[in-house]
């Protein structure tokens, strides 16, 4: 989940609009209609904007923020404990829940409605993600489907096979020198450590 990020996402006219939503998230501003939902075929990008999310959340540390990630095969204990305690949710300054693989989700149904509509109500962003648009999913319970088909419905196109192979490179080059940076700081740091050692046994 690291390598995705969007300096690392190829931007073109036909994912434009769901890259400059999901940044906009990210960075905790308003966002409406909600919910975002993303709609494109597999390999569309669609799980490298929610990653993204993600990782630009957690990278600005900001105090209060609260982050939820789901998936069909992945529904995480903590928050569905949200549903009986949701003070957490509440208390938030800024929250986002994603929503992943929603048209595989067979099982918590009712438990998924339940929280997306405990971040919506709150004034929390949600992101929905689907590889089939919300008026042609029959997995979803009603109110479910009907919060999908009320927020903001954003297809993605996949894009070119060459355009791929250009974010692979861009995401490998950005390892890359995430590997580098961290490698610099240690040698800085060993250095530092040799210096000190050196003083002191001179001393």
């Amino acid at each position: 989940m690291k390598r995705y990020s969007f300096g690392a996402f190829l931007v073109d006219d036909s994912n434009r609009r769901a890259y400059e939503l999901c940044q906009a998230i990210a960075n905790l501003k308003p966002v409406k209609p909600q919910p975002l939902v993303l709609v494109g075929d597999t390999g569309c990008g669609k799980t490298h904007l929610l990653c993204s999310i993600v990782n630009r959340i957690r990278s600005s540390a900001s105090p209060g923020v609260g982050l939820a990630h789901v998936r069909a095969n992945d529904f995480h204990p903590q928050v569905l404990a949200l549903i009986d305690d949701p003070s957490p949710v509440q208390r938030c300054r800024g929250a986002v829940l994603l929503v992943d693989q929603l048209e595989s989700f067979e099982q918590k149904l009712e438990e998924l409605e339940a929280i997306v509509r405990l971040f919506l109500d709150n004034g929390h962003a949600v992101v929905l993600a689907s590889s089939i648009h919300p008026g042609r999913l029959e997995n979803l319970p009603e109110g479910l489907l009907a919060v999908a088909k009320q927020g903001q419905i954003t297809a993605i196109e996949p894009s070119p096979a060459g355009a791929q192979l250009e974010v692979l490179k861009q995401q490998m080059q950005n390892e890359a020198a995430e590997e580098l940076a961290t490698y610099k700081e240690r040698v800085e740091r060993l250095e530092g450590e040799l210096i000190y050692y050196r003083g002191a046994k001179g001393a």
